[in-house]
């Protein structure tokens, strides 16, 4: 063991004091660079105390690794000191519980330096986590600075992880639509409401990533995905981010009609699973940097878990060809018809709407438009009116913007 011998002087009123200088020492844990013992006073006169001098960490640890460091640690009393004494590691978000490890001190002389291993620690949330002395160090050295940054943990598409209120989610896939159908309901006159299906579509030039999950809950206790629910330590899985980038989603969409649920409706049962959504608007041209980012707190760390879900994907594309419309009214329901035809490079689901202007605003027509259509392939598609002979009104079709009147 390299120890630190001390330099002796005597101080103001007397007191022995003295002060032990910098020394390099050896490599630290996990491969990490050797340091060097800064330098502190001695007091002669005092019993042995122990100082948290200097630490070296390692570089690229991630999400889940176990690693150790190397701290010094240094006797300033003047006499032999036997001690055991925690290393504390704390994580800048006060929701993220502390650990410590403990060190055993043994007959570390006056002035003396020794270094020693100290672990294992858990990497269990990312971002830049402290090092200092707790229970048994006299305290730390001021000059210390004990840090390691821990980085998101890479996964794949059917790639699992396990979130700390004991929910393990699946990501099952990915796939991308140029419109979403959604449920809701209108008030075209003051005699009560219409429950319609109604269209989302996205700006020219992109689509809406849609991410495909299951969560199973493996604990004996409900798990919800919001206030006051799934405590763990003190925080709550409503502090977690799944972040669809670069993509701007669609919060709480809990009414899109797609396989699943909203994945900020999530409650299951003890030992249920589910299956859930994400949606969110991407610009075609960022396909390729495409991620899910998985953060377990509210701060500013980098998230925990990051999902590869860029590339190049071939894309269906929809135009109009042609409307089918009556020449006139006539008594009850009337189909609008449209033809639509994939021009894209794959197969996909078109889904539109015909609206209805009335005192200046749109409302949907049913059903809503929707047809399977390979690449190169055409078909028809409608929706019905029931207006009545003599009445006329202003149509459109989402998402082509053609207009039409009957």
């Amino acid at each position: 063991m390299e120890r630190r011998q001390l330099l002796a002087c005597v101080g103001a009123g007397g007191i022995g004091l003295g002060t032990a200088g910098c020394l390099g020492l050896g490599g630290g844990g996990d491969g990490a660079e050797s340091i060097e013992a800064p330098e502190f006073d001695v007091n002669e006169d005092a019993p042995g105390r122990v100082l948290f001098l200097a630490a070296s960490t390692p570089d690229d640890v991630t999400y889940e690794d176990e690693f150790s460091i190397t701290a010094l640690v240094g006797n300033a009393g003047g006499e032999p000191v036997d001690a055991e004494a925690d290393v504390r590691m704390f994580h800048p978000s006060s929701d993220v519980p502390e650990q410590t490890s403990t060190v055993v001190v043994e007959e570390l002389g006056s002035g003396d330096v020794t270094e020693l291993t100290v672990g294992p620690f858990d990497a269990t949330y990312s971002g830049t986590w402290e090092f200092d002395g707790a229970d048994g160090f006299d305290r730390s050295h001021p000059d210390l600075e004990a840090l390691v940054t821990v980085g998101s943990r890479q996964q794949a598409v059917g790639d699992s992880f396990d979130h700390p209120s004991g929910v393990r989610f699946t990501v099952d896939g990915v796939s991308y639509e140029r419109a979403v159908h959604y449920d809701t309901a209108e008030s075209p006159t003051i005699f009560g409401s219409n429950e319609v299906v109604a269209v989302r579509t996205p700006a020219s030039g992109q689509v809406i990533t849609h991410l495909k999950l299951t969560a199973e809950n493996r604990t004996s206790e409900t798990v919800v995905f919001g206030d006051g629910g799934a405590l763990y330590d003190g925080a709550s899985i409503s502090n977690t981010r799944f972040d669809l980038t670069p993509s701007d989603r669609y919060e709480r969409f809990t009414n899109a009609r797609v396989d699943g649920d909203d994945l900020s409706t999530l409650e299951l049962e003890a030992g249920d699973s589910g299956s859930y959504y994400l949606l969110a608007v991407t610009d075609v041209e960022d396909l390729p940097e495409l991620g899910l980012d998985v953060g377990f707190t509210d701060d500013e760390s980098d998230p925990e878990i990051r999902f590869d879900l860029g590339g190049e994907p071939d894309l269906p594309e929809f135009e109009l060809v042609e409307l089918d419309i009556p020449s006139e009214r006539t008594e009850g329901d009337q189909e609008f018809g449209v033809v639509v035809e994939n021009v894209g490079d794959a197969a996909g689901t078109f889904r539109g709407a015909i609206q209805w202007r009335y005192d200046g605003d749109w409302y949907h027509l049913s059903p809503p438009l929707e047809a399977d259509l390979e690449p190169g392939e055409d078909a028809r598609t409608f929706a019905t009116s029931d207006a009545s002979p003599g009445e006329v009104y202003d149509y459109r079709v989402v998402p082509f913007g053609e207009e039409f009147s009957l």
